[in-house]
């Protein structure tokens, strides 16, 4: 189980790094996955949309 939405939101100044490690390396690579899971069948049909 992921910890995925627990880190509490606090002031930029009052946030330690380790706090948000999680949500930094998840959203970056999260996009990527996505991005390479749909992106073969985008390049053969040529568009963002299936036909």
């Amino acid at each position: 189980m992921g910890t995925f939405g627990v880190t509490a939101l606090t002031a930029p100044a009052e946030t330690e790094p380790s706090t948000v490690e999680f949500e930094m390396n998840f959203q970056p690579y999260g996009a990527m996955a996505a991005t390479k899971a749909v992106l073969p069948a985008m390049r053969e049909t040529g568009a963002g949309t299936p036909p």
